[in-house]
């Protein structure tokens, strides 16, 4: 098992605009795109190595709801080692809701 952090938000937006939002999201945040499956409402990304961490493996997936959508959005470390990720992953998914508050306005 490895070190992960979790998160959802609602977005008022029809499927198709939020699945481009977190798109648009996930490349401001430097990840790139490994998997996009707009039927299913789901775009998994990856983050890169740093100094901090090994990478990490951003998975987004998007429900539609009542009044729009809910983004359920997860940063998991790449290396499966891993024990501690000295918050990197609670940093990908504020900096990803961060995104979808720029983005979405």
């Amino acid at each position: 098992m490895t070190v992960n952090y979790e998160d959802l938000y609602i977005i008022r937006m029809p499927l198709d605009q939020t699945l481009q939002l977190t798109q648009k999201v996930l490349w401001m945040m430097g990840s790139t795109i490994s998997q996009v499956n707009g039927e299913q409402g789901i775009i998994k990304g990856k983050m890169g190595l740093t100094f901090r961490s090994w990478g990490e493996e951003i998975s987004v997936r998007v429900i539609v709801i009542e009044n729009g959508c809910q983004v359920n959005v997860k940063s998991q470390s790449s290396l499966w080692t891993t024990i501690f990720d000295w918050g990197k992953n609670a940093e990908n998914v504020m900096r990803f809701e961060q995104g979808l508050k720029i983005f979405s306005n």
